[in-house]
């Protein structure tokens, strides 16, 4: 049977890298990338196959040799590929395709060998129709479309998990891309959470380079104690330092009696998020009031505030606000989809008056969020939970957000509890006389 595999000499990826598949070699300049054996034959493999997707199958078999591994070896290996490739977003070298496998963009090609030797490439005839040419546009067409058909249904499709242990803990895993669901599970008990606790209630997500974390302590129902609320948000390089930095940064507790103040008016929401960036954790407490304009719909302002150096004050920062409006939602595993727009978004005081009151500057990832206001882009959240008082948002661009309240039920928030009220896929705070529902 003739051989129709291409074999690919030299080609760049991302930027500035260099693969010699003949050596199985990745050079960054003149420096060489050191590759295990399992990520220099699965790169090798993606780029001899490029564009084509490979099934992860096929990576499992090329990479570890007959040996019975599971697929969050596989993830953990294309994971450190990402790593060693310096991607600046997911997607951007090794493609991930949902429930198919893998490809990889290759960015330049240089010479190539080929093995069928009943192939004859020849210009002979300049008049002579392409074939070959052909066959590249066709397959161009339907990878480009595959592609696309993907990148927008992305938007739509999550996974979850849901685990518990022999400590009354509750786990729930939330990503967009199915690998990831085992690589959550398998390293929270490692980086995410500590190995000490017991009662406390997880969500844990990954969401392209993105990791958030919400818990809370559990009360006798099983569901949050409102005030043990918390949602850290950071990216993939600070993962090892999650646990290690909330245990050791006991300063940040100061702030928690701010957050519990109760001096604010009965349609006021909170929110307190923490942020890991640069090694150091940064908490954020926002402030929102709503004012329905029509059936599921509300207009809101909101007041974001730092925390000072000496973690004793919460100085306001900037304001924003806008219009949201309240859906229905098939995407497991949430209760209702939040369409927003924005509207307005104004700093209170300037970089150097945050300087001078000892306050550390939003990060990169408040401030990718914070565009989405500046440039008035419409966006998508979620609610994944609620309980009376409590309900826990997710957005893509923001992780989760827990909007604090008690007694919601006499505020503007009110509809947000009840909105679809017999909706709890997760099944984690069940509503009486909905079993029949």
């Amino acid at each position: 049977m003739p051989n129709n595999s291409v074999t690919t000499n030299t080609v760049k990826l991302g930027k500035g890298f260099i693969f010699y598949c003949s050596k199985k070699q990745l050079l960054n300049g003149r420096h060489c990338i050191e590759l295990n054996h399992a990520e220099r034959e699965i790169l090798c493999y993606l780029i001899q196959h490029s564009p084509r997707v490979v099934s992860k199958k096929e990576l499992i078999n090329i990479g570890w040799n007959q040996k019975e591994i599971s697929s969050t070896s596989l993830f953990q290996t294309i994971r450190t590929l990402r790593i060693k490739l310096k991607e600046e977003e997911k997607g951007q070298v090794i493609e991930t395709v949902p429930r198919l496998g893998y490809m990889i963009k290759v960015t330049a090609i240089e010479p190539v060998n080929l093995h069928n030797e009943n192939i004859i490439i020849t210009n002979k005839s300049k008049n002579k129709f392409n074939y070959t040419h052909l066959t590249v546009v066709i397959l161009t067409f339907f990878i480009i479309s595959a592609f696309l058909y993907t990148f927008v249904n992305k938007e739509t499709s999550y996974y979850h998990k849901i685990s518990y242990d022999h400590d009354n803990n509750t786990f729930i895993y939330l990503t967009q891309n199915e690998d990831d669901l085992d690589f959550l599970q398998s390293y929270s008990k490692t980086y995410i959470t500590p190995t000490e606790m017991d009662n406390k209630l997880f969500f844990i997500a990954k969401i392209d380079k993105y990791y958030s974390v919400a818990f809370c302590d559990k009360n006798q129902q099983g569901t949050c104690i409102p005030s043990s609320s918390r949602a850290v948000t950071f990216d993939q390089f600070e993962l090892e330092l999650f646990w290690p930095i909330l245990s050791s940064h006991t300063n940040y507790i100061q702030t928690i009696s701010l957050f519990n103040d109760e001096n604010i008016s009965s349609t006021t929401a909170k929110t307190y998020n923490l942020y890991i960036e640069g090694g150091k954790l940064s908490p954020n407490l926002v402030q929102s009031s709503l004012q329905k304009i029509s059936n599921l719909k509300w207009s809101f302002s909101s007041v974001s505030y730092k925390v000072n150096n000496e973690k004793t004050e919460f100085i306001p920062v900037y304001f924003k606000g806008g219009e949201f409006t309240l859906f229905k939602t098939d995407t497991a595993p949430f209760i209702a989809e939040i369409s927003t727009k924005p509207k307005y978004f104004n700093w209170v005081i300037s970089e150097n008056e945050l300087e001078r009151s000892g306050i550390s500057k939003p990060g990169k990832i408040q401030n990718n969020f914070n565009s989405t206001f500046e440039k008035q882009k419409k966006h998508t959240s979620y609610i994944v939970f609620r309980q009376q008082e409590l309900i826990l948002w997710f957005s893509k661009d923001l992780g989760f957000y827990w909007f604090n309240k008690d007694k919601i039920e006499n505020s503007n928030f009110s509809e947000l509890s009840n909105f679809e009220k017999c909706k709890d896929i997760i099944g984690l705070n069940p509503q009486p006389n909905c079993e029949n529902n």
